[in-house]
């Protein structure tokens, strides 16, 4: 069986992620964490925009992200903060991976697909998960479903078709914010991994 093409982002730079050239909007920081280096965002301005699409031509998806959010001004906000498009796709097909936050200082996942079929959101606020502490999120989707899981529990899921396309190969990725730069995540982002399949298991 051939192995799913796979790119994991480590973020060691504001230049260059995953070798997609990028470039920074505010000033967000590298920073060392006990896991290593990460992305540090402040929730205002930050993000980083990176001309490259991981997921190109692929059938089915899995996108995956070691993350700590902060409460803070998350809670006033909805941080959209991983946006998949093609700017000029005049379908405006996108994957949005986001959060919401409770005044409790808790978060729940919510993920939204846009195809050239149809659309899907998966949000319950009342399955939600501390901030400050590290966690694992991963979106997949293998052409009929959209999923979500949280530390490698399946969370939500729904049906969703598609056509010709998920998503345009030309699209680019907004990290730490929608791409019309709305939305901001304030918290430290370690890893973003891709991988050409849906997976239920996930590495650690």
């Amino acid at each position: 069986m051939a192995i799913p093409y796979q790119e994991t982002w480590n973020f060691e730079s504001l230049e260059r992620i995953g070798g997609h050239p990028a470039s920074p909007d505010g000033s967000p920081e590298i920073i060392q964490t006990d896991r290593g280096p990460a992305l540090f965002l402040d929730g205002i301005g930050d993000r980083l925009l990176v001309r490259g699409n991981p997921l190109k031509d692929a059938a089915a998806f899995t996108v995956e992200i070691l993350f700590k959010p902060g409460a803070g001004p998350n809670r006033a906000n909805e941080p959209r903060f991983l946006h998949i498009q093609d700017p000029d796709d005049p379908q405006s097909k996108r994957l949005m991976v986001e959060i919401r936050v409770n005044e409790q200082a808790r978060w729940s996942l919510d993920a939204f697909l846009l195809t050239d079929a149809g659309d899907k959101a998966l949000l319950d606020l009342g399955k939600t998960h501390p901030t400050d502490v590290w966690a694992h999120a991963a979106v997949t989707y293998d052409g009929r479903a959209l999923r979500t899981y949280v530390n490698g529990v399946e969370e939500l899921s729904g049906p969703l078709a598609h056509e010709a396309r998920i998503l345009d190969p030309g699209a680019i990725v907004s990290v730490g914010s929608r791409m019309n730069k709305v939305h901001w995540l304030f918290g430290t982002i370690h890893s973003i991994r891709f991988t050409h399949a849906a997976l239920t298991v996930f590495q650690a």
